[in-house]
């Protein structure tokens, strides 16, 4: 939920199809309001949140109310083949590779690394939908560091809805 208007929303009820409701209010005038879910497993994630009609009512009514029909339409989950999960002495110049996804509208691949210096480091790549592999050339990764990797898979359901899938996996790099 997000605009000027937004500010002046004091709460934003939201009911799911099995007729539980979670009430938000917007104490702080906040001008954007998201939720995001993550879940150990999909049966967990389908159980709390059902297919079916969602509303969602702001309040004063003056602001409107929505109903939107979510299905789980996700996209397959990505298998990434290299490197493996727990991989050790990954090179520097390193190739990942993972197996075709099919038929997605984005694939973005994440690599985060903790420097010593700077902190966190997170580099974030968009590649083409139909692409099996990122070449990530020397210089970028660092060394002798545990690295997290993810792919993750989007499709849009034409709604401003995307709906994602994503493999995560961790991986040490040797020395330069």
């Amino acid at each position: 939920i997000g605009g000027e208007d937004v500010k002046k929303v004091k709460t934003a009820t939201i009911k799911i199809p099995s007729g539980k409701k979670m009430k938000l209010k917007n104490s702080f005038g906040l001008d954007e309001i998201g939720l995001w879910a993550s879940y150990g497993s999909y049966d967990e994630f389908k159980e709390r949140f059902p297919e079916g009609e969602y509303s969602i009512t702001l309040s004063p009514k003056k602001y409107g109310s929505t109903k939107v029909d979510m299905t789980h339409d996700f996209p397959p989950t990505p298998e990434i083949t290299y490197p493996e999960d727990g991989a050790t002495d990954v090179p520097l110049n390193i190739t990942i590779r993972w197996e075709p996804v099919g038929n997605v509208d984005d694939l973005w691949v994440v690599v985060k690394g903790d420097n010593p210096e700077l902190g966190e480091v997170e580099l974030h790549f968009n590649v083409s939908a139909t692409s099996t592999s990122l070449a990530i050339p020397s210089g970028v990764l660092l060394p002798n560091t545990q690295h997290e990797l993810r792919l993750t898979a989007e499709i849009s359901d034409g709604r401003d809805n995307d709906l994602v899938s994503s493999r995560v996996i961790r991986f040490t790099t040797g020395s330069e």
